[in-house]
């Protein structure tokens, strides 16, 4: 799976037009690779991921950024 993902995340950078393209084509392939998860390996990821969100504050020198 994750070659897969990688040869379309060349061809995407290779064609690609924006820069919210590519977000968002990264995106749905995350989004495309988590639903091939088991149970067991999806809540820790999640769990992760939801943590790194939620629980990292941005920089001091971002602070105006994100107000």
């Amino acid at each position: 799976m994750l070659l897969h993902v990688s040869h379309r995340f060349v061809d995407v950078i290779a064609c690609s037009t924006s820069f919210i393209d590519v977000t968002n084509y990264l995106f749905d392939c995350f989004a495309e690779s988590i639903m091939h998860l088991f149970k067991e390996i999806f809540r820790p990821l999640l769990y992760t991921i939801y943590e790194w969100v939620v629980y990292n504050e941005p920089p001091s020198e971002y602070s105006l950024t994100f107000m």
